[in-house]
């Protein structure tokens, strides 16, 4: 049996054969790859705000313990691995499900989340990039409901895919296709 492809990136074949129309809501769909450069460099480029100065100040304190230095150094070193690892476990914890009623979103590393909007209750959707996103051609969708606290954001897809699972939610909420 053969399963329908999913919306990954630009030029595979899963992308230029996904359609809304085809979708199997018992597969989770994966973010497109980039999105682990995207949030590697936003990681290390906010990282540098704590590792940066943490290095200046051990080579610029000469009085300083061992300890001290050993501790700002440590700092550093964190922020630095933390910015190159925790993008990929991030993208490996991100899945979605476009399923008949609602769109369902997995996420999480440390506490794993997840999030079902029903279709009907999507007011409008925004569709947004960053200069690193639009750099890498990625973007993100933002699901608006009436509730603030149930809008959803599905980060890191193609231009292609994002307009693709635009189409398909829209066609689910009964809304003009200009929401």
């Amino acid at each position: 049996m053969m399963s329908s492809p999913t919306p990954h990136e630009a030029g595979s074949p899963a992308e230029t054969a996904w359609s809304a129309g085809d979708h199997n809501p018992d597969r989770a769909n994966s973010l497109c790859s980039r999105a682990v450069m995207a949030w590697r460099i936003t990681a290390l480029a906010f990282g540098a705000l704590i590792y940066l100065p943490s290095i200046a100040l051990a080579l610029l304190l000469p009085d300083a313990s061992a300890v001290v230095r050993f501790s700002l150094f440590a700092v550093a070193v964190m922020s630095v691995i933390f910015g190159i690892v925790m993008p990929k476990l991030r993208y490996r914890a991100w899945r979605y499900r476009l399923g008949t009623y609602a769109i369902a979103l997995e996420r999480g590393v440390v506490v794993k989340r997840t999030t079902c909007v029903p279709y009907h209750r999507v007011q409008h959707i925004d569709v947004s990039a960053g200069i690193t996103d639009r750099a890498l051609g990625i973007t993100s969708l933002k699901l608006h409901t009436a509730a603030s606290g149930t809008d959803a954001i599905l980060p890191a897809l193609t231009v292609e895919t994002a307009e693709t699972v635009r189409q398909f939610v829209l066609q689910r909420t009964d809304r003009d296709p200009g929401v």
